[in-house]
């Protein structure tokens, strides 16, 4: 193991693309990401207790309102909640495909004019006969 992480520094040091490096050490590759998954989300995701002390203060806030705060001069609003980078990073990407759903949508429910220019046909109308189920006499 100690030779493995002595090979994987001088390969660093040359500039070995990190692609090379996890195709030829995958378990020292996997064993990494896992780490940094586990950095990463302990520095992201707030524990249970910080969740519940925030619930609770917004209870309190909600329960006993303190006086209005006079609007800032900018006339924006005064930014209250922290975001935490996964949250703003989800409002970016919801704000960058808002727009494609809307279009798609749009296209879907726009009626389409017929290329021919002639009116579109319609499907004969069922008579009274054909839905009773009995044949006329002929």
């Amino acid at each position: 193991m100690g030779a493995t992480l002595q090979e994987m520094k001088l390969e660093l040091a040359r500039g070995l693309s990190p692609l090379e490096l996890a195709r030829r050490h995958p378990w020292l590759a996997l064993l990494g990401s896992a780490v940094g998954g586990f950095a990463a989300a302990a520095t992201l995701v707030p524990s249970r207790e910080q969740q519940a002390l925030d619930r609770l203060r917004r209870m309190h806030e909600a329960m006993h309102p303190g006086p209005k705060a006079a609007a800032p001069e900018n006339g924006k609003k005064p930014e209250t909640k922290r975001s935490t980078i996964a949250g703003l990073l989800a409002q970016q990407l919801i704000g960058l495909i808002r727009p494609i759903v809307v279009s798609l949508l749009r296209a879907a429910l726009t009626p389409r004019p017929n290329p021919s220019g002639q009116p579109a046909q319609s499907a004969p109308e069922p008579s009274a006969a054909s839905d009773s189920g009995v044949t006329p006499p002929r």
